[in-house]
């Protein structure tokens, strides 16, 4: 199966958050995501398009990251030139807050333990990808291992 199917695939039941759920908080950026992103389906973005709004992970609602979490993830694996922003911003979402606040941790950790054992399998997939393409490192693909392996799995 090619690694855009696993993605789609893990992530296919995931409903839309509603237009009134994507964004966290409103002005300035927040309102250009919730402009960019209502009335969309995660599907039909081009890397490009997700690439000058890669801000967005930052200000989606939990809801919303994992229903657009597999366009950016799709993005990567198929336009890794394009989307090398993403790239830091995808690999910042799934590292361990360190020196934050106690709330930054509590969030992470609710996003963790949100996904599904599929979900988990297919974001390790391409990190994987990554490592092979010599994007992410192999330490890049151990911390994902370890945050997933220190969080309570979901069953699919």
């Amino acid at each position: 199966m090619a690694l855009r199917d696993v993605i789609e695939s893990a992530f296919a039941g995931v409903p839309h958050p509603g237009d009134d759920r994507i964004t966290v908080c409103s002005g300035g950026d927040a309102d250009e995501v919730l402009a960019c992103f209502r009335g969309r389906t995660s599907g039909g973005f081009s890397a490009q398009q997700l690439r000058h709004h890669d801000y967005a992970l930052s200000y989606f609602s939990e809801d919303a990251l994992l229903y657009f979490l597999p366009a950016f993830l799709i993005a990567l694996v198929e336009a890794p030139e394009t989307a090398d922003t993403i790239q830091t911003r995808i690999l910042w979402m799934f590292t361990v807050p360190s020196g934050h606040k106690p709330r930054d941790r509590e969030a992470f950790d609710r996003l963790i333990t949100r996904l599904t054992s599929r979900q988990r399998d297919a974001l390790l997939q391409v990190f994987e990808h990554l490592h092979s393409q010599r994007i992410y490192s192999a330490d890049d693909v151990a911390a994902l291992l370890e945050v997933f392996s220190s969080h309570a799995i979901h069953a699919a």
